[in-house]
């Protein structure tokens, strides 16, 4: 049991960060001063002592709202196995999505509120000022890989958006997640822990499936031109950004065959006119030159 309340020193660092974790509680809107007091005990003294459920399976029958997200966040282990334990008693198995495991609790919150306030940080500024670089304790990534969708292919509307041959969907789709990543990109101090950051398999699997709409191609033109200005000035930019390229860039190189080749020919064109567009510029020349000698 990762729990240690019997281990005094261990209790007491956690009623300590409890000071940063109850405000974020109230931040979600999701629970009142009853549930805080439910999610406190568990926090502090794990599921033997409140489950946070009334019995070992079922979604009305939990004591409060999204406890998939409470455990994956909650949890003291950074283990992936111990953890996926954990939520597994607060989720069910729906054998008609290819065996998928359908997070019922936590998948739309933790998505919302890490989207919203990676994008408007500004006006959270308190609260990110209160918990440092990370919302969650620097579990974004763990919550990631359990609570969303790695591929398009394993998100809940992708089969039915498929068998009515919705191509409007996957576009759409297509265009708000290629823009949460020229989010990464294109933004000067991006949180560390910006969520888009661990969804790049995700992204890149929905060029397999949409096409860059008309509308996307002034997001698609940007994101070339920061992106080769980055490249030619990586010590300009964040790791992160830096990072977020490259695994991008190669990914869609790595799945060239199932991506369509109009969506390559797109990125050719906005990519060699942020080229020339850049060479105009003298410090992207000098850089340019110094990279060819």
């Amino acid at each position: 049991m990762s729990w240690r309340p019997e281990d005094k020193d261990w209790l007491k660092e956690r009623k300590a960060y409890w000071k940063v974790v109850k405000p974020m509680l109230s931040h979600t809107r999701l629970y009142d001063s009853k549930d805080v007091r439910l999610i406190k005990e568990y926090y502090l003294y794990g599921p033997e002592k409140e489950t946070l459920i009334h019995c070992a399976v079922g979604g009305d029958l939990h004591k409060v709202k999204a406890t998939a997200l409470l455990g994956a966040w909650l949890h003291p282990s950074d283990d992936v196995e111990e953890v996926k334990s954990e939520i597994k008693r607060f989720t069910y198995r729906d054998e008609t999505r290819d065996g998928y495991v359908w997070i019922k609790h936590g998948y739309h919150i933790f998505y919302n509120l890490t989207h919203a306030v990676g994008v408007e940080k500004a006006s959270y500024l308190a609260q990110y000022k209160l918990l440092g670089d990370s919302l969650f304790d620097g579990r974004e990534q763990l919550m990631c890989q359990l609570l969303l969708p790695d591929s398009i292919e394993k998100d809940s509307q992708f089969l039915k958006k498929k068998n009515d041959q919705n191509q409007e969907w996957f576009d759409d789709h297509l265009t708000y997640k290629f823009g949460d990543l020229l989010g990464i990109i294109d933004t000067p101090d991006p949180m560390p822990h910006y969520v888009p950051q661990y969804r790049i398999p995700y992204i890149l699997s929905c060029f397999k499936h949409g096409n860059i709409q008309q509308r996307a191609h002034i997001t698609v033109e940007r994101f070339c031109y920061v992106a080769e200005k980055i490249k030619a000035e990586p010590a300009n930019a964040l790791p992160v950004q830096v990072n977020s390229i490259n695994e991008f860039e190669s990914g869609l190189f790595v799945n060239k065959s199932e991506i369509p080749a109009s969506t390559f020919e797109i990125f050719d064109k906005y990519r060699q006119l942020a080229k020339e567009k850049l060479l105009s510029e003298p410090n992207y020349l000098a850089n340019y030159l110094g990279q060819s000698l």
